[in-house]
């Protein structure tokens, strides 16, 4: 009677031990998933988001062709695998150099920034100016 006891004792214990381990992973997951989606604001970070691949915007033929410059400005999300996402357009001299613009940043990639030792989402804002050599 006493082996059947100590058994069901065991068994209980092997299953409060996995509930709270499934706690605590569950906190650990919701950890990284608040990370994942909480946009940090620069100032709070240990580290600020690095450029580790850049592609240059391609001058939009026409504006080269009459010789205009302009001014762009992006703000996009850097996440916390240093892809861009979330971009967008805040203020461009023309359309065509914002759309230039988008597309070359859309493939750029990062070092994200980190916050106590891992990393997070961050929002950005670029200027651009595209402007063509005399």
């Amino acid at each position: 009677m006493k082996t059947s006891h100590l058994g069901l004792i065991t068994l209980i214990a092997v299953l409060s031990g996995s509930s709270l381990w499934a706690q605590q992973q569950g906190t650990v997951a919701n950890q990284s998933a608040t990370n994942a989606t909480k946009l940090c604001d620069l100032s709070e970070l240990d580290t600020q988001p690095k450029p580790i691949k850049r592609v240059q915007p391609l001058y939009p033929a026409e504006l080269k062709a009459n010789r205009i410059s302009g001014d762009v400005v992006l703000s996009f999300v850097v996440d916390v695998d240093g892809s861009v996402t979330n971009l967008s357009i805040e203020k461009a001299s023309d359309q065509a150099f914002g759309e230039a613009a988008v597309a070359a940043v859309a493939s750029w990639k990062f070092e994200p920034g980190v916050k106590n030792g891992a990393p997070v989402r961050c929002r950005l804002t670029l200027p651009l100016r595209f402007a063509l050599a005399n």
